[in-house]
């Protein structure tokens, strides 16, 4: 039986980015969730699976220094709850 995240929060910082973005999430329940990230188009630009426990989960995305600067969505998603956050990334 899988048990399933009934209800994700979510948020990232810092807004906007540089090279790295935390992504704080709170589930009800244990729950495998899909982490996407967009461009501005849609077009998916890093996507990885994540094993988020009951409670408090912190993410950290790094290594996004060659992306171009702009808008970004970060999704986070199971088969009942999808999370979208808007974000601009500047460089330095």
């Amino acid at each position: 039986m899988q048990i399933v995240c009934m209800n994700i929060q979510a948020k990232a910082y810092p807004n906007p980015f540089t090279s790295s973005l935390s992504v704080e999430v709170r589930c009800d329940a244990d729950a495998q969730v899909i982490f996407r990230l967009l461009n501005d188009t849609g077009h998916l630009m890093k996507m990885s699976y994540w094993k988020l426990l009951k409670g408090n989960n912190k993410l950290m995305l790094d290594s996004l220094q060659n992306l171009a600067m702009g808008s970004y969505i970060v999704e986070i998603k199971n088969e009942d709850n999808q999370v979208l956050h808007k974000f601009e990334l500047v460089k330095n």
